[in-house]
């Protein structure tokens, strides 16, 4: 039972982190919501939301989630991580490489934003950072062969 605000987020943001994994993206979004009505400073809630919004196309809506996260904690990855992810969607590549490399700052081990850095890169013509960043993002456990992929695809 459920005595204080941060309880019951906390009960909120399992239940959207299970329903998210159960495929319900609507219903964990709404679990998300609710559990930012208890704590709206919980970082890692928004930045999941912000995941979300983005798989079903509500691009402006994970943008200010992505912006809330990061408000709540500039020093959150994975917040900047995804925020790169979000400006190489939007097709601006100057942005997402900010984000990235700051995710990589924050935190050496955080591969997808190796493979946001690598697009950002081939965006901007700059092959050779490209394949820089696409080895390093293999090495760190990302696969490699799927990311020159999407690469070639760029450009």
């Amino acid at each position: 039972k459920c005595s204080r605000t941060r309880d019951y987020a906390a009960v909120w943001n399992l239940k959207g982190w299970c329903l998210d994994d159960l495929g319900q993206i609507n219903e964990a979004i709404a679990a998300y919501e609710r559990t930012l009505q208890y704590d709206m400073s919980i970082s890692r809630v928004w930045y999941n939301v912000g995941l979300l919004y983005m798989r079903i196309g509500r691009q402006q809506d994970a943008f200010k989630a992505y912006t809330n996260a990061i408000m709540y904690d500039p020093k959150n990855a994975v917040a900047q991580s995804n925020m790169g992810v979000y400006y190489v969607k939007m097709g601006e590549p100057e942005k997402a490489l900010e984000y990235a490399l700051k995710a990589m700052e924050l935190d050496v081990r955080i591969y997808q934003a190796m493979s946001t850095a690598a697009l950002s890169y081939k965006m901007l013509g700059d092959e050779e950072n490209a394949e820089k960043y696409c080895k390093m993002y293999g090495l760190h456990g990302g696969n490699a062969k799927q990311l020159r992929q999407r690469l070639k695809d760029v450009g």
